[in-house]
């Protein structure tokens, strides 16, 4: 039981460093297109 649990919990963190990840890269993907429009 105690394994299974602990299991779970890292695989909520771990998903969630994955979401955050994911919406950083997209901020930032999101805001290099903004700039390159912007100079050209």
């Amino acid at each position: 039981m105690d394994t299974k649990q602990h299991n779970t919990q890292d695989n909520e963190l771990k998903t969630g460093e994955l979401i955050i990840l994911s919406l950083s890269l997209g901020s930032v993907l999101a805001s290099l297109h903004f700039f390159l429009n912007a100079i050209f």
